[in-house]
């Protein structure tokens, strides 16, 4: 009979633990992840499809890296004043409606704008998705949080670009839909999958701002939920109320 230390290890043990809330973000990063097909193509279609010049199709992409390196600390703070659900909504909503009409913009100037208000609000969902996860995960928890979320990136991403190559010899056009149509569908699956609630997470009567709005991290362990999670957010909540509600770290 092998002892506890000879046993194999279970890779998956870790996972049965984690909050309902954890799966419902990974699986909308999953489906955002699996139509990403536009940023890996998006030279290709500037410089084939608009009959752009390459040095102009490469300042589109350097113009999308600018607006997500900008969009990054912005995104934190914004995540702080009204909430890193609202953010992360917001982000998916406003990515797939910009990819469904990025197909009718014509010339070099009206596609760099476009391209950078894309990265601005593709690129929001990242800070915001990290930090429910991390407001989510208990401290022996963070580990298996973080590998999930990384296991939806990385499979999202191999299945995304190879059908994109396939769109690509169809129309580029087929691109921007279908990872529009991916993004709002993420939306769609993160507003039906987070549950609502009728009182306030702490235990109390919920205020009329939050009556029947539904709460991604309802249930979790982190004390944060109750007044930085709620659907829809109020703008009243300021970012230093929604620091107050996060555990302090023992001076002991």
């Amino acid at each position: 009979m092998m002892s506890r230390e000879e046993a194999p290890m279970n890779p998956w043990r870790s996972l049965g633990g984690l909050d309902r809330a954890v799966w419902v973000l990974c699986a909308t990063t999953l489906i955002n992840r699996m139509g990403t097909m536009v940023l890996p193509f998006l030279v290709l279609y500037l410089s084939r499809g608009l009959h752009l010049s390459p040095a102009q199709a490469g300042s589109a992409l350097t113009v999308y890296g600018a607006g997500a390196l900008l969009m990054g600390p912005f995104a934190g703070r914004l995540c702080d004043r009204v909430g890193a659900l609202w953010i992360m909504a917001a982000s998916l909503f406003l990515s797939g409606a910009a990819l469904l009409l990025f197909p009718l913009v014509r010339g070099f100037g009206p596609v760099l704008a476009a391209t950078f208000l894309w990265a601005l609000v593709n690129e929001a969902y990242r800070p915001a998705a990290m930090a429910i996860l991390a407001g989510l995960a208990a401290p022996g928890q963070r580990k298996a949080v973080f590998a999930l979320n990384r296991l939806a990136v990385n499979l999202g991403m191999s299945v995304g670009p190879a059908l994109g190559g396939f769109l690509a010899m169809v129309d580029f056009r087929w691109l921007f839909w279908v990872d529009g149509a991916t993004s709002l569908l993420a939306f769609g699956f993160l507003w039906l999958m987070t549950p609502r609630h009728e009182t306030a997470a702490g235990g109390g009567a919920a205020s009329p701002e939050d009556e029947g709005a539904p709460v991604l991290l309802q249930g979790a362990p982190s004390p944060m939920a109750p007044s930085c999670s709620s659907w829809p957010p109020s703008s009243r909540r300021s970012s230093s109320s929604c620091r107050s509600t996060r555990p302090s770290r023992s001076t002991s």
